[in-house]
């Protein structure tokens, strides 16, 4: 049986609940359950919500801001619990690139599985999937991600 689709987004009980990373700018750092339902991640009802061991996709988007404005790039991948030895879930983060190769990270357990945490998680696979941006991403300024400039300690008095 077909899954329910509208569009390309599937529907209903296959839906993968979305999570946000810190890049966007419309509800950032959040876990997208409705239309207007949404939890903050790193807080009580985002840990609460894990303890449900539901997988869900986290999508990170970069802007570069300089040396021009260019489109976005976005990247997402999976997250889903696993029962392993002793019956503990642990959550992997699994994501397909160059259509074929599916790579899966360990996250750990509920408890470790944090915004900053899946931040680097998307660094790491894009510099996977293309070494050419992340190292543009690594050395310019990037909206959100903005790398602060350490003062000079020899020039201040």
């Amino acid at each position: 049986m077909p899954r329910p689709t509208r569009g390309s987004k599937l529907i209903g009980p296959y839906a993968k609940p979305k999570v946000r990373g810190s890049g966007w700018s419309y509800q950032p750092a959040t876990l997208e359950l409705g239309q207007d339902e949404f939890v903050p991640l790193d807080t009580p009802a985002w840990f609460a919500w894990l303890e449900q061991e539901l997988a869900f996709r986290f999508v990170q988007v970069y802007y570069l801001a300089s040396p021009s404005p260019a489109e976005p790039v976005y990247l997402s991948y999976t997250v889903r619990p696993e029962r392993r030895q002793r019956g503990q879930v642990y959550w992997y983060a699994y994501k397909k690139y160059h259509n074929r190769r599916l790579r899966g990270t360990y996250l750990g357990k509920a408890e470790n599985v944090t915004l900053a945490h899946m931040n680097q998680l998307a660094l790491q696979f894009l510099s996977q999937i293309d070494p050419t941006f992340y190292q543009q991403v690594c050395h310019w300024d990037v909206v959100r991600f903005r790398k602060v400039p350490q003062p000079d300690p020899s020039l201040e008095m």
